[in-house]
């Protein structure tokens, strides 16, 4: 049993800090590569001062968040650029950090603040970010997607369209002889959406298990569900759609492979779609 998880949906905490599916973006342009180090993961900053400004092009995420540090006990200075145009002026003056110190290429680790943090929202389309400042600080920048992504299954029983007011959403099926497979290369956060099909017979609240496997790993989620009075199967008539129901699965960087299936219930199917960050 050490290979098999247990949980239900309240377990599943979406971070108040930062999402799990921010990225790191190097700069298009910038000064000399440093590394935030003192705790188990080592950060990647740039340097920019008086003779290199920094800049991130193509950015299309809905936010960005930059960190600023600067060299322990200096407040600094700076200008943000959006696009070519002023946004801001700020200063870093946050008080030197007690666990980490930067490591400015390969020389020694030098003490430094702790972090100014920014978010910046930007509007749709593509963009630039640019830091300049007459002195010396350290910036990173992390971008977060605009919406998550729909995932195709690589394997599924049959697919179905379901009808919500105006809308249509494509569901794939897993019953008693057909799991569905979700292949996905890289990191991010895996929603699952549940659909079960209830039948004549069945009536009141479904209890059902979504069983995900991820290599040697089987993770279970406990759920249950009612009949949706709001949605219906476009192309199969002899079922009832339950209402939806969800859960995340974090996904570890390389390449993924998660087959889902269905456990305790006598429903004929459920339906699942899958959206990534």
């Amino acid at each position: 049993m050490k290979n098999k998880i247990f949980f239900y949906i309240a377990l599943f905490a979406v971070s108040t800090t930062l999402p799990v599916f921010a990225k790191y973006v190097e700069p298009a342009s910038g000064g000399k590569s440093c590394m935030l180090v003192g705790g188990k993961t080592a950060w990647k900053y740039t340097l920019v001062d008086s003779e290199n400004s920094t800049e991130w092009r193509n950015l299309t995420a809905d936010y960005v968040y930059v960190y600023i540090r600067a060299p322990k006990d200096d407040g600094s200075d700076f200008q943000i650029y959006i696009d070519g145009k002023k946004y801001k002026k700020a200063s870093v003056v946050e008080k030197p950090s007690k666990k980490y110190e930067m490591r400015i290429e390969d020389a020694n680790p030098k003490p430094v603040t702790t972090s100014k943090k920014m978010k910046i929202k930007l509007a749709k389309g593509m963009h630039s970010v640019e830091l300049k400042t007459d002195e010396k600080i350290y910036v990173r920048l992390v971008t977060v997607p605009r919406k998550a992504s729909a995932i195709t299954p690589e394997e599924y029983g049959k697919s179905l369209s379901l009808v919500a007011g105006d809308n249509l959403t494509t569901y794939y099926t897993a019953d008693a002889s057909n799991s569905v497979v979700v292949k996905y290369e890289g990191s991010g956060t895996l929603t699952v959406w549940s659909r079960l099909a209830f039948d004549k017979k069945m009536k009141g609240t479904q209890h059902y298990v979504v069983a995900a496997m991820m290599g040697k790993k089987t993770i279970r989620a406990k759920l249950e569900t009612i009949i949706s009075e709001t949605s219906t199967w476009e192309n199969d008539g002899e079922v009832i759609t339950g209402k939806a129901r969800t859960f995340k699965i974090d996904l570890p960087k390389g390449s993924n492979e998660i087959r889902f299936f269905i456990e305790d219930t006598t429903a004929p199917f459920c339906g699942f779609r899958f959206t990534v960050r």
